[in-house]
């Protein structure tokens, strides 16, 4: 068992005055197995890269005696197969090998002393059975051994995420740190890879999975708005927690404010009283005794109005922590006909390869379909063929001519330049667009920024808001939680459960999915 310790931890990135990290105090066991939470932009990757040193605190130190790796990693070598990316990133075993074969070619004296030497080197890593282990790890993340001898490119993004995974769970003596692996993975992708996970410790894996979470991890860590936190359990037993902290801050925040109010109430009363009794001066007969008299009570207000700064601010420091979350409102027009879209006998595939077989659905007014399936199994298809972008299939596709159609793509639509130019070229209203937006916590200053130096979370949330800002009968959202926080999945969740607009959507959550489709569509 080792530790990980913070102290008095610092941070802010170049060239921004607030600090994205202040005063961090953390203890952490390198053999738990820890979520890390929190909204886009808290610094969740920056807290990774701290704790790998790829970036170094402003103030305060980080501790650690074990070896950190952050994935995703970049590998930068030429490998003909996926074993020599797995063998390499795990350790140095082509270098000692082509090592052992120039010395036993070389043969003298000193080569077979420092052939020893290697050989012992290879055998403490393991060298003679790493083979059988990356074997045996492929097995446990249900990844077929044929894959070892094929390309690395070859494999499909799911496939290279989970390579890549194993690689780091052999190595020796690291903590692993994990910023979601599981974007772009399909259900069945992420079950398999919490079914590893659990069987592994000494990791935190940054996911905004509640499922996922709940599979894998044993603490969280969460990044607050002013503090990071360190609680024993899972994702649903934090959460619970959270909320019953949540109702207890929203009470206790209307009393403060309530307190706030009042209180500057009682110092400009206190202000005007004193300002009184000093005009009071001017009609005077003993104008030397109301002088001092009113120099008193001007002294005395100034105290009482010192004290009450002083409480005011010990109050508004007590909402630190707390999160306003928004209710998101979903704005959509009323369809002229019930049925908006008819698929009957639809079939469509690529070469011999068919995608979607004598598929047949009915979409009204007010549905919310999921459509789920693995990666490949059609989804994007399907959502290209409904919005007219796909041709060449067979059966029947009637989409009701006068449907307006929002969609919000599984990669951000927008990746350069600036908001208000965007805006105005898609011909969307700021007022609706920017009201959006503040939903979820993304406020006027975005507007100043080149949408380059926006984070993913914050890219998507852009596109998210894109479409919930334009006019429509019918919403398609691609994969829409990638990225997101755990706040705007709930955020989310509830504006559809309460306003019902009709929706389209492809997802892998599948908390959010069994929580709001009314008709699913299994591919």
């Amino acid at each position: 068992m080792g530790m990980i310790q913070i102290k008095n931890l610092e941070y802010s990135y170049t060239g921004h005055f607030k600090a994205v990290f202040k005063n961090v105090h953390l203890q952490l066991d390198t053999d738990w197995k820890l979520g890390l939470v929190g909204r886009n932009g808290r610094g969740k990757t920056t807290l990774l890269k701290l704790l790998n040193g790829d970036i170094s605190p402003d103030k305060g130190t980080i501790i650690k005696k074990i070896q950190t790796e952050i994935f995703p990693y970049r590998y930068t070598k030429n490998y003909t197969s996926t074993l020599e990316v797995v063998k390499d990133n795990i350790g140095p075993y082509f270098k000692l090998e082509c090592q052992m074969d120039r010395l036993l070619v070389d043969g003298s004296d000193r080569a077979c002393i420092e052939y020893s030497e290697v050989v012992a080197h290879y055998n403490d890593l393991d060298g003679y059975e790493i083979e059988a282990m990356i074997q045996r790890e492929f097995n446990l993340m249900k990844l077929s051994t044929d894959l070892l001898d094929r390309s690395f490119e070859t494999l499909s993004g799911g496939e290279k995420t989970k390579a890549l995974i194993i690689a780091l769970f052999l190595r020796k003596n690291h903590f692993l740190l994990l910023d979601e692996p599981t974007n772009h993975l399909d259900l069945e992708g992420k079950k398999t890879l919490a079914a590893y996970l659990s069987k592994k410790k000494g990791f935190i894996v940054v996911s905004h999975d509640r499922n996922f979470l709940d599979a894998t991890v044993n603490h969280i860590v969460s990044i607050n708005k002013g503090t990071i936190d360190v609680e024993k359990g899972t994702f649903s037993s934090w959460n619970k927690n959270r909320l019953m902290h949540e109702s207890f801050e929203q009470r206790k925040k209307d009393r403060i404010e309530a307190d706030i109010k009042q209180m500057e109430k009682a110092a400009k009363e206190s202000r005007q009283f004193s300002h009184n009794k000093e005009a009071d001066k001017s009609g005077a007969y003993d104008k030397g005794f109301v002088g001092a008299r009113s120099a008193r009570l001007m002294k005395r207000a100034k105290n009482i109005e010192r004290r009450q700064k002083e409480q005011l601010n010990e109050k508004k420091l007590l909402l630190k922590n707390f999160e306003d979350i928004p209710k998101l409102v979903i704005k959509q027009e009323e369809a002229r006909t019930k049925d908006l879209i008819q698929l009957q006998s639809l079939t469509f595939g690529f070469g011999d390869k068919a995608l979607l077989s004598d598929l047949s659905v009915t979409i009204e007014e007010g549905d919310c379909v999921w459509i789920r399936g693995v990666n490949g199994s059609g989804k994007s298809t399907l959502l290209n063929i409904i919005k007219g972008r796909l041709k060449g299939y067979s059966g029947i596709v009637k989409v009701q001519t006068y449907l307006k159609i929002a969609e919000s793509y599984q990669e951000p639509f927008w990746t350069y330049g600036m908001l208000q130019d965007l805006i105005d070229d898609a011909g969307i209203n700021r007022t609706i667009f920017q009201t959006t937006l503040a939903y979820f916590d993304m406020h006027e200053a975005y507007f100043e920024r080149p949408i380059e130096t926006f984070s993913q979370g914050e890219l998507k949330k852009i596109d998210i808001a894109r479409a919930l800002s334009m006019e429509n009968q019918l919403i398609i959202l691609d994969e829409p939680l990638n990225y997101m926080d755990i706040f705007f999945r709930e955020q989310l969740e509830k504006a559809i459960l309460h306003y019902r607009p009709t929706i389209i959507f492809v997802e892998h959550d599948e908390r959010f999915g069994k929580a709001l489709a009314t008709k699913v569509i299994a591919l």
